[in-house]
């Protein structure tokens, strides 16, 4: 049950974006991004503090053999692809007052492009 942001480059400043919960795609986007490293770190947050409540609401509880099958699909993706960098996001790290720690976090996964 971790969350999950994932950046693939495709070719040149273009990336896909996953924001990931468990085994549920959250946020998907491909995006171009023609900027310095700052702005590009920027919109992940942003795009991950609109996406606050459905991040905060996924759950274990109920689990079935689908969303096991489609879990391990997300993650043998994120392993396996050479090009796409991933940060796990702690759920304490989506409280207000815990911010910084995240956008650590995405700063250390954009530098890591």
């Amino acid at each position: 049950n971790r969350c999950i942001l994932a950046l693939e480059k495709i070719e040149g400043f273009e990336y896909k974006i996953f924001l990931i919960s468990g085994s549920y795609i959250i946020f998907k986007e491909r995006y171009r991004f023609k900027g310095d490293s700052e702005q590009l770190q920027q919109y992940l947050t942003t795009m991950i503090l609109k996406n606050l409540e459905k991040l905060q609401g996924e759950s274990t509880v109920g689990l079935d053999k689908q969303d096991v099958d489609q879990a391990q699909i997300i993650y043998s993706y994120l392993k396996n692809k050479k090009e796409c960098s991933y940060v796990v996001i702690p759920r304490n790290w989506l409280k207000k007052k815990e911010l910084t720690k995240l956008e650590l976090g995405l700063k250390r996964l954009v530098d890591m492009l």
